[in-house]
């Protein structure tokens, strides 16, 4: 059987996919949509699967062990090649929590499940995408996915006849297509990541090889001048598309049809003859398309490893990334892409090579987990300087602890968010000195008072609609001091959805205002007698300097970092807000307050770090060391 006929316009495709979604994560801000070049890979990919898989179904000559052989050959080797160079400098340059995300992601994509993973890495205390080196994997765990399922709903649909094939096809498209408008909406994450909501775009390069396995299909049967046409306008429907799409843009959803539309113009109609296909055969584009595969396995872990490194990114150097990343894309190519596919064990059966590729595999998969449970104290950034974690790191978010001991009325509630969490450990281990029951009722990102809620990537997380009531609950089942911690400076809605201000209310007088109106209502629902401490806002080092937006461990990072540990807290607006704070703390004799400024700070300065430790993990939130300062105030209080 004869493979199928080599289109050098499906490579010049490739091309026009892998340059836009590299110069787009590079920052280029022209290409604004430059990321729907994985949306064109996934349609090509659909096509040239589909058209071997139905040549060799038809001919009677499929064999599953045998694809999975050419998908593994064509996949792996390049990959492994990267991850090894990548897992070095990883090793060399992160920090723990960044190097903690880079191994989990080496077991998730040994498990072909990266797309997973990140979808569900989206939380509050996850590393920054630009700096996770494998973000970029998430679309081969797609396919493989796709690779998987794919070819067993064939041979399914082959049992049933042709028809069947067909009808299955275009019913998993329009699904998925229904699927990915719906959940742009409700689920952007998993829409963005998960193969359901990107399998209709599988599914249109599919329905282009279904097509043109029919040359006399009506759609093909037009004359040279509309093919030429509709070829021009698939190409500016995805040339278009890539200009005026933005990150903001629901995408896959209904408007992604536009560039994938166009793709399908191009491969149906871009053949020999037609301008557009005498475009895309040029040898530029060409060249580019068949190295696009490492180029685009390359780009991310350059990109990411400069991120780390340098605060100050200098333009030059971005391009001089984006010039290296093609000539390392050349190297991979040569030296392990072509060799792996046409040479690496082709005597050996194809039994011995997809055991080769598992066990390789299960080394990633075995290398992942115990790099990712190890200690950190191996890694060079931590031997250069201490590392020490979020303090609430180990701490679950709702716990109650030493129920049965004997109360007094010195039991304890901690009530709030991270910047609560951070306190808890310290906390328990202080009441169990005292053998006294302490509890924390914890919600990340989430402000909730009478009347207010924190505003968190877009809304409100519903779990905080019921954050107050569930306390309250707690709360009244044993007498016990109630410890208020929260990010004062979050943005906030009313009850009704409604904005409030601007700003936090360290900034905002509206703000500030509603934080005081809800914790008037709050004493007010608890009644006089009891007792309660309000910890104020955490001094933000990020005043201290741009490089320390990130905290000090990230501003250590870079090898052009200006990183203060001392500042001056008169140049916090959180001084005027805690002050505030306690202001209004002393108009209640059941009210106790803590300032956070007096456990970090002197009278001019806060520090960042003490005794060669840092107080803080980010710009805002505690180490241990840093947080222990703050429980002992509260326990003075306390007492």
């Amino acid at each position: 059987m004869s493979a199928l006929p080599y289109r050098p316009e499906i490579d010049g495709l490739r091309a026009l996919a892998v340059v836009p979604v590299i110069l787009f994560h590079a920052g280029i801000e022209i290409f604004g949509g430059g990321y729907l070049g994985v949306d064109v890979f996934f349609v090509i990919s659909g096509f040239l699967i589909t058209a071997i898989l139905l040549r060799e179904m038809e001919a009677g000559k499929f064999s599953l062990a045998k694809f999975y052989e050419r998908r593994a050959r064509r996949i792996l080797p390049a990959l492994f090649f990267v991850i090894i160079v990548t897992s070095i400098f990883a090793w060399l340059w992160m920090i723990p929590p960044q190097w903690e995300d880079y191994t989990e992601g080496l077991v998730a994509m040994a498990l072909f499940a990266t797309n997973i993973l990140f979808w569900r890495k989206t939380g509050y205390f996850d590393t920054d995408a630009e700096l996770n080196p494998l973000l970029h994997t998430w679309t081969l765990s797609v396919e493989e996915q796709f690779y998987i399922a794919f070819p067993l709903l064939l041979l399914l649909g082959f049992r049933f006849g042709k028809k069947w094939v067909v009808a299955a096809i275009v019913a998993v498209a329009a699904i998925s297509l229904a699927a990915s408008e719906w959940l742009s909406f409700a689920q952007p994450s998993a829409n963005f990541y998960l193969l359901p909501s990107r399998a209709w775009e599988l599914m249109a390069g599919s329905i282009c090889a279904l097509i043109l396995q029919k040359p006399d299909f009506r759609l093909l049967k037009i004359g040279s001048n509309a093919k030429q046409i509709l070829a021009l306008v698939g190409l500016v429907l995805l040339i278009g598309s890539i200009f005026t799409f933005t990150p903001q843009t629901r995408s896959p959803a209904l408007i992604t049809l536009a560039p994938i539309i166009g793709v399908m113009l191009i491969i149906l109609y871009a053949q020999s003859g037609t301008i557009v296909a005498r475009i895309l055969q040029q040898k530029p584009f060409v060249a580019i398309g068949l190295v696009s595969y490492s180029a685009y396995l390359w780009h991310q872990p350059l990109l990411v490893f400069y991120r780390i490194k340098s605060f100050n990114q200098s333009p030059f150097i971005i391009a001089s990334l984006v010039a290296a990343t093609f000539a390392l894309a050349t190297i991979s190519y040569f030296w392990v892409e072509q060799p792996a596919r046409f040479k690496l064990m082709k005597r050996r059966s194809t039994a011995a090579f997809l055991t080769v590729s598992a066990a390789s595999l299960l080394i990633c998969l075995v290398a992942g987990l115990a790099l990712r449970y190890s200690s950190h104290n191996h890694l060079p950034f931590a031997k250069q300087i201490a590392f020490q974690p979020y303090a609430g790191e180990e701490y679950p978010w709702n716990f109650s602890n030493r129920n049965d001991a004997e109360n007094n009325g010195q039991a304890m509630m901690l009530y709030g968010d991270s910047h609560a969490k951070q306190l808890a450990a310290g906390l328990d281990d202080a009441m169990a000195e005292d053998n006294a029951p302490f509890a924390f009722s914890g919600e990340y990102a989430c402000i909730a008072l009478p009347g207010i809620r924190s505003f968190y990537r877009g809304g409100v997380r519903p779990v905080c609609q019921s954050h107050l009531p569930r306390m309250l609950k707690k709360l009244s089942a044993r007498k016990q001091a109630l410890v208020i911690a929260q990010f004062w400076g979050a943005r906030l809605i009313d009850d009704g959805g409604n904005a409030i201000g601007t700003d936090g209310a360290q900034n905002d007088p509206q703000a500030l205002k509603a934080v005081l109106t809800g914790l008037n209502g709050l004493v007010k629902t608890v009644g006089a007698e009891q007792r309660i401490i309000v910890v104020g806002a955490v001094p933000d080092i990020s005043i201290s300097g741009v490089q320390m937006a990130e905290g000090f461990y990230r501003c250590k990072q870079y090898w052009d970092g200006q990183c203060p540990e001392t500042f001056s807290k008169n140049i916090s607006p959180y001084m005027a807000f805690n002050a505030k704070l306690s202001k209004w703390a002393a108009q209640y004799p059941n009210v106790r307050f803590v300032n956070p400024f007096d456990a970090l700070c002197d009278a001019e300065t806060c520090s960042v770090t003490r005794g060669g430790k840092s107080h803080y993990f980010d710009k805002g939130h505690l180490t241990k060391f840093g947080a222990e300062l703050i429980v002992k105030d509260i326990m003075r209080q306390r007492r």
